[in-house]
């Protein structure tokens, strides 16, 4: 397991660990205290019951003079035991003054305080610890109240060994705990390392490498999930990259490789001066096509990483493409035929919504029949706008409806590089609107003959 995850699962395992023994200890203390509260409720209620005895037989005297004795004080011990305790006990009168004690307290007997009537209480005597109850005596005798009172050492041992109990389950807890919560922390970052690995393995060039089925909690799952799926559109990128990077090296290689060639035969040996002129325009018209190529490669580019917003007008954008291109549709004897309203805008900037709608029309040109007309549309849909270039030339395969807006895909020798264009002209188009919030794609299910390519974007 690399560093990171094994911190992380150890920091997990602290955590559960830390969570579950605070919760132990928590209820491990309530419950004590809850117990040493019964236990003193016991004594305190086993005291109340031998004070009352006591103070029906200290006044069992002829002459009605209060008296205590001095046995035992019998209280339940916890584990059923009853234990025979020393009896501390004092008699006060009404005055406070003390009337008679048990031999235990004999000399020693606390000084009287009112709030000690018929209440239980702490009380220490010659370093002794004991806990008492006062109960009121009758109005029949001279004295006031009853002080009864036994060594918490009982109470107190019971107390240490209830807290060495819970101090043992607490060790057996918090070693259950840990335990559980190292499991626990390991189910739930098990994934976390299949995730990890396929990471790692992405991250060495290995594409393929997937997480595949997991599971776990329901987070863990999604990010697989979401992990796979976006290693699968990283392949698809990449693999889109290198075609793309092989492709514009064929295409350049084609005009460099013709450029190259007139050179050299022009250099082999001496020509007239027409012959010169001849080599120079077929140079010439390499350079323009690598000047074009270059062009549609820094249109793409800038399609896919940069896209100025603004608004633009479909009927002044679809204008000036059919006054650029109208010489060229004249000498194919192809009409070109505008249905663009005058009040649409679209959310995109005017000189990429002119580059998208030139290119869809020298695209329907360069396929269009003579006497055909080339039909540029525009609608309002709610809150988006389509425009729509026709031709009624040969048409696009069903099958390749996709395939045709890749870059240098040409479906047909009719799609070559010297019918014109450079193969980047519907790609560059799809980049266009997908970086203004719109898209571009070819109609299928329209009727008639030719190709329907529609671009859609917001209004404005």
């Amino acid at each position: 397991m690399p560093a990171t995850q094994g911190t992380l699962r150890a920091r997990l395992t602290r955590v559960l660990a830390g969570t579950l023994g605070a919760t132990v200890l928590i209820a491990g203390g309530a419950l004590l205290a809850a117990q040493s509260h019964t236990l003193e409720r016991q004594l305190d209620a086993s005291l109340r019951a031998h004070a009352r005895s006591e103070i029906e037989t200290a006044i069992d005297r002829s002459d009605h003079r209060a008296h205590l004795h001095d046995d035992a004080v019998d209280v339940s011990h916890s584990a059923g035991r009853t234990l025979a305790l020393t009896k501390y006990a004092a008699l006060y009168a009404r005055d406070g003054a003390v009337l008679a004690t048990t031999r235990s307290l004999r000399g020693h007997a606390p000084p009287w305080r009112r709030a000690w009537l018929d209440a239980a209480f702490d009380v220490t005597v010659r370093g002794v610890a004991l806990r008492a109850v006062v109960l009121p005596m009758g109005t029949e005798t001279d004295a006031r109240a009853l002080l009864l009172a036994v060594p918490r050492d009982a109470l107190n041992a019971a107390l240490r060994a209830q807290a060495l109990l819970a101090l043992g389950l607490l060790a057996l807890a918090l070693a259950i705990a840990t335990a559980l919560a190292a499991q626990l922390a390991r189910w739930l970052t098990r994934d976390l390392d299949a995730i990890a690995r396929t990471a790692r393995e992405v991250s060495q060039g290995d594409l393929d490498a997937r997480v595949g089925k997991v599971g776990g909690v329901a987070e863990v799952r999604s990010l697989a999930v979401d992990l796979d799926a976006m290693i699968a559109r990283l392949a698809g990128l990449v693999a889109t990259q290198r075609r793309f990077v092989s492709d514009a090296a064929h295409e350049l290689r084609a005009p460099l490789t013709s450029l190259r060639g007139e050179l050299e035969l022009a250099l082999r040996r001496p020509r007239t001066a027409d012959e010169y002129r001849a080599a120079l325009a077929r140079a010439h018209d390499d350079v323009l096509a690598l000047g074009a190529l270059a062009d549609d490669l820094l249109a793409l580019a800038r399609a896919r990483t940069n896209a100025d917003d603004g608004s633009a007008s479909v009927a002044e954008a679809a204008a000036r493409v059919a006054a650029m291109l109208r010489a060229r549709a004249d000498e194919r004897r192809v009409a070109l035929a505008l249905e663009v309203p005058d009040a649409l805008c679209v959310r995109c900037a005017p000189r990429d919504l002119e580059r998208a709608l030139r290119n869809l029309v020298e695209n329907a040109l360069r396929h269009a029949p003579a006497d055909t007309a080339v039909t540029v549309r525009a609608e309002a849909h709610g809150e988006s706008v389509t425009v729509s270039v026709r031709d009624r030339g040969e048409g696009v395969a069903l099958e390749q409806a996709e395939r045709i807006f890749e870059p240098f895909v040409r479906l047909d020798p009719a799609r070559n590089r010297d019918a014109g264009g450079t193969g980047l002209g519907l790609a560059i188009v799809r980049e266009l609107c997908r970086a203004h919030g719109g898209d571009a794609s070819l109609d299928v299910h329209h009727e008639g003959p030719g190709a329907r390519f529609v671009i859609t974007l917001r209004s404005a």
